[in-house]
């Protein structure tokens, strides 16, 4: 049981004591201290009968044939009822001295035991809905945790990888990092610029952003993405901007957050 379990167990159990202890002030003509120990043995009670209980539903709960499952919480139910009751039959018994007179166990009366039985039943129901939603939480946490695993770990594959696949059209062609000169976007697809050839590509220019490592290319302007190797030489181009010399004679101008971007790397 985790933590946030236990939590959740204590504070409904310290609702219940409360309820009791509350209910009996009012009703009972009974000093103070006899309304605290009648409604501490209804709590005990109760906890006693939760704890197989709660094992036994999360079991259930995992349970596929919906028959079978509402069957075995029918079931379930009727015996924490009647367990909850027993038990706290018993712990009334525990009065001083039951150690030399023995337990002198007082069944409740016929309205109180229908009412302890419905208590019972709805107190399982409670219970078995608790169950099923922190199974659904646990099973939401896990799918979440895998998913954010999955998105940490796919980064680190890419930026080993030495290969891209470029998409074009139905086709794919495996690429060499190393062969990227540049990628040029244009409208509806994008130019992936090598020194032999150039390839059309749908994928848009922010997946590739996305997909490349950032330790070897650089989005220098909003319509093009440069590998940091390809570049021979880079020129002021002024109002803040670089003329950049690519591998196969391409020349290219940043913008200006581009040209900042590129500067940030300069050793």
């Amino acid at each position: 049981m985790s933590s946030k379990d236990r939590f959740f167990g204590l504070a409904a159990f310290a609702a219940l004591f409360a309820g009791y202890f509350a209910s009996f002030l009012l009703t009972l003509d009974q000093p103070i201290l006899a309304c605290f120990a009648a409604a501490l043995c209804n709590t005990l009670g109760a906890l006693i009968a939760a704890v197989p209980a709660t094992l036994i539903v999360n079991h259930v709960v995992r349970q596929p044939v919906m028959w079978r499952v509402a069957t075995m919480h029918v079931a379930l139910a009727v015996v924490f009822a009647f367990g909850w009751y027993l038990a706290t039959v018993v712990l009334f018994s525990l009065r001083p001295g039951w150690t030399r007179a023995g337990l002198q166990v007082a069944p409740f009366g016929d309205v109180a035991l229908v009412w302890q039985i419905f208590q019972g039943v709805t107190l399982y129901a409670a219970l078995a809905l608790f169950s099923y939603w922190r199974a659904a939480e646990r099973k939401l946490e896990a799918a979440v945790t895998e998913a954010s695993l999955a998105a940490r770990a796919v980064p680190a594959v890419e930026k080993a990888a030495d290969t891209v696949l470029i998409r074009r059209d139905r086709d794919v062609i495996p690429l060499n990092l190393s062969d990227i000169v540049c990628i040029v976007g244009a409208d509806g697809y994008c130019e992936v610029v090598t020194p032999e050839r150039t390839l059309l590509s749908t994928t848009s220019l922010a997946k590739f952003e996305d997909l490349l490592p950032s330790a070897r290319f650089v989005r220098a302007h909003r319509s093009f993405i440069v590998r940091l190797e390809a570049i021979r030489s880079a020129e002021p181009a002024g109002n803040g901007k670089l003329l950049l010399n690519l591998d196969g004679g391409r020349t290219l101008v940043t913008s200006r957050v581009g040209a900042q971007r590129l500067k940030a790397l300069a050793v």
